[in-house]
This record gives structure tokens, sequence and C-alpha cells, in this order.
């Protein structure tokens, strides 16, 4: 549903090589972009998926290649196609982990639609009545 779209606006607007939803692992992968979704509460109404995502995102760095702003400097630099449906908020969160290893996150809310249009099978034979 809106898993794909969410995680491809991302890795436009961040920029980083890797965007994802699973959990980091113990040896704490640098540079990607973690997603954790919190509720999300979707409704199909006539032709239209309509979801409110909420959720919050995180990244282990270095201290020196993540410096505070980045993510507000991303989201102002991204095209606002990008941006339109996603509110940002908490930007900038900090939690040290480790030496010189630094967690930044955010928190977002993203409003996504689209058309829905389910299989409905396939044609396998016609008959004609005379």
């Amino acid at each position: 549903m809106f898993e794909e779209n969410l995680q491809k606006k991302f890795e436009d607007i961040f920029k980083l090589k890797k965007v994802t939803y699973d959990l980091p692992g113990e040896s704490v992968e640098q540079d990607v972009l973690f997603i954790t979704i919190n509720q999300a509460k979707s409704v199909i109404k006539d032709t239209k998926e309509l979801s409110r995502v909420e959720g919050s995102c995180f990244i282990y760095s270095q201290r020196e290649r993540l410096k505070f702003g980045y993510l507000d400097k991303m989201i102002q630099k991204a095209d606002p196609a990008l941006t339109k449906n996603i509110f940002f908020f908490n930007l900038d969160t900090n939690e040290k982990t480790y030496q010189n290893l630094i967690q930044r996150g955010f928190d977002f809310m993203f409003f996504y639609k689209n058309q829905y249009d389910p299989v409905k099978g396939t044609i396998t034979s016609i008959a004609f009545n005379q």
C-alpha cells in the first residue's frame, strides 16, 4: 500500500544509500534511514485508498558526518512534490550512543492517497447465445 511510496520519497528527500523498514542490527549500520511505523489508519472508499501514517525515523552516523540541521536542510532542498503530503516534526532528535556515534531522527505524518483497483480475475472463456 503506502510503504513503497514512502520509502521512495525518503530516498529522494534525504539522499542516503539505504532506507529501510528493518530494525538495525547489532552492528548499528551507519548512514541508513530506519523507518518505524507507529500507526497507520487506512480506508478504501470507492476507488480510492486513503491512509494516515504516523511514524518516526532515525539514522546512526558519526557526529562529524551528520551535523545538526542536515535533516531540515534536505527537506527544504527537496522537490515540494515529494514533501507536500508529509508533515515533519521533532526534527534533529539526538541520542549519543557510543563515542562519536550518534542517533538523529524525526517524527512524521504521511497522508497517502492512491487509486484502488483490485484484481477482479481474468476472462477464461466467452459464450455467445444466438
